[in-house]
């Protein structure tokens, strides 16, 4: 019987005895994607300015928008291209808001997905991919970090494509294996680390039977995919972003490191970390561990667990404890932790690169997923447990949807202020205010993306990586988290109105200084014009 027909029996079968389960998933994936549709605007810190650069690059040349008077295209061989790669394609057919709450989808509707698959192939049962739904909203979603959340089921997917080449090479498998590594470099540096890490290792423990055939090939798909992202860095020229791989040695660099109790610490922190507050990251964290627990101290008691290698025990104890020492989805773990602990917190030299570890915290919470062995559907308890994380992701996922829907209709003020603002004209956002209520980050830091989108023209830079855009031509502005060191001589010129969020005690937006006239106020919101005898 054909694979394809085997594993349609296996899923019919799997349906028949647990409908409820099924349906269950069903409603934690809709649920997961909740908050990324239901609302305009995503208070997520550097989402707007990823969406300004799309935009920016589609409609370059548009001369109603005259974005080529201060960008040039900059389509260096750096990360980053696969988000918006991806982005520009579908971008084509649903417009760039709606391409980016794609490519976020995607990301989180795949998480789980690429955690079964590659679960399975690690032996393991692949209903454990349940508990990687309330872990696809953590705290790199939260800071917007698009290309390394939508890497992360990418590393899965070519993790599990670099174990079955290990197991039974063929030259399908190794090209498939190399261009996911390769796409993995263009995703994130972080996640090409971790699968040349990581990768290298297991599929050394992924291989049945030795012979020098098996030991020629082994190495190739890591090769040249580690060549490829060593060429790429050199090549790619855009400011600041070239790491000194080649010359001047591991003196160029320089880190902040935090100690072994912090980076425990900070694991909560950085994992299941959306909302404002603590509930998130003690309340709904404490129940997903103790779900977890369960699950993996059910292990010692569960009959006949399956393991990585196939081989089944008696002893319970026994088959627990060699699951543990040999397992792949051991060295997985481990070789990820180790990761964690030893990278710095962030870079300082050769250039600023902000949490480099933390955003590696979920990674380690989905490695420690596959040391949960055995059947999940099993034991009553299992399956009780399994729906409880359902419930969790659902109620997880729904509160951040609540947030969002008050976030937008707070700030619905935004829209009615832009309106009043012919096209064209230059708006200096000045964000005295930058969180709100119902946002966990600064989400207004790059809110005049969403400015730019609207009125063309430039924009105060907010990334120090000019992909795949290029200044060529500034306007002067305060730097975007300097508001109050405006100055109307000096920034004023080149802009028709500028915008504010939040109150400020700044003479010159008392609404009485015959330089700025107030056009109108909603909420939080001001818009000023710029009087034309004052250029």
């Amino acid at each position: 019987m054909p694979r394809w027909k085997q594993r349609k029996q296996a899923l019919t079968s799997a349906w028949q005895a647990n409908p409820l389960l099924f349906c269950g998933l069903l409603l934690t994936l809709c649920a997961a994607l909740l908050p990324i549709w239901i609302a305009r605007y995503l208070p997520l810190l550097d989402y707007p300015g990823h969406l300004a650069n799309l935009f920016v690059w589609r409609h370059l040349h548009d001369p109603a928008l005259r974005y080529d008077s201060y960008y040039q295209e900059n389509l260096v061989p750096l990360p980053y291209w696969v988000q918006y790669g991806m982005e520009y394609l579908l971008a084509i057919p649903f417009g760039e808001e709606a391409a980016q709450k794609l490519f976020l989808s995607l990301a989180i509707a795949l998480l789980p997905a690429s955690v079964a698959l590659f679960g399975r192939q690690l032996g393991r049962d692949p209903w454990v991919s349940v508990l990687a739904f309330p872990l696809a909203w953590n705290m790199n979603v939260s800071h917007g970090f698009l290309a390394y959340v939508g890497g992360l089921p990418l590393l899965f997917f070519a993790l599990c494509c670099a174990l079955r080449f290990a197991d039974s090479p063929s030259i399908f498998r190794g090209i498939l294996t190399t261009l996911l590594g390769v796409c993995l470099y263009f995703s994130h540096i972080l996640i090409w680390g971790a699968f040349l890490c990581i990768g290298s290792v297991l599929s050394i423990l992924s291989v049945s039977s030795w012979s020098l055939r098996r030991l020629l090939c082994l190495p190739l798909p890591f090769v040249p995919v580690g060549l490829v992202g060593v060429w790429a860095q050199l090549y790619g020229n855009a400011e600041k972003t070239n790491l000194p791989v080649a010359g001047k040695g591991l003196s160029a660099y320089e880190g902040v490191y935090n100690t072994f109790s912090a980076n425990l610490g900070m694991i909560s922190g950085w994992t299941m970390n959306t909302l404002p507050g603590l509930r998130d990251e003690h309340l709904y964290s404490g129940i997903l561990l103790g779900g977890y627990l369960l699950l993996l101290l059910s292990s010692l008691w569960c009959r006949n667990p399956s393991f990585d290698n196939g081989h089944r025990a008696q002893n319970p104890i026994v088959s627990m404890l060699r699951s543990l020492v040999c397992s792949r989805a051991l060295w997985g773990f481990l070789i990820t932790a180790i990761l964690y602990f030893s990278l710095p917190r962030s870079l300082l030299r050769p250039f600023y690169w902000f949490a480099i570890n933390r955003r590696l915290a979920v990674l380690l919470c989905l490695f420690a997923l596959f040391l949960i062995s055995g059947s999940l559907l099993r034991s009553r308890l299992r399956q009780v447990t399994l729906l409880a994380m359902m419930a969790l992701s659902i109620v997880y996922t729904i509160d951040i949807s609540a947030h969002f829907v008050r976030f937008n209709r707070r700030n619905h003020g935004f829209d009615e202020l832009m309106a009043q603002v012919p096209l064209g004209k230059q708006v200096l956002p000045l964000m005295f205010a930058p969180g709100d209520r119902d946002a966990l980050m600064n989400c207004f830091n790059q809110w005049g993306s969403y400015i730019q989108i609207r009125q063309g023209g430039f924009m105060t830079p907010y990334f120090p990586v000019e992909f795949p855009l290029k200044v060529h031509k500034r306007l002067p502005s305060p730097v975007w988290d300097a508001p109050g060191e405006f100055h109307f001589a000096y920034h004023a010129p080149g802009w028709d109105y500028v915008l504010l969020h939040g109150a400020t005690q700044l003479p010159i937006f008392s609404g009485s200084d015959p330089r700025l006239r107030l056009v109108d106020r909603r909420g939080a919101w001001s818009l000023f014009q710029k009087e034309e005898n004052n250029p």
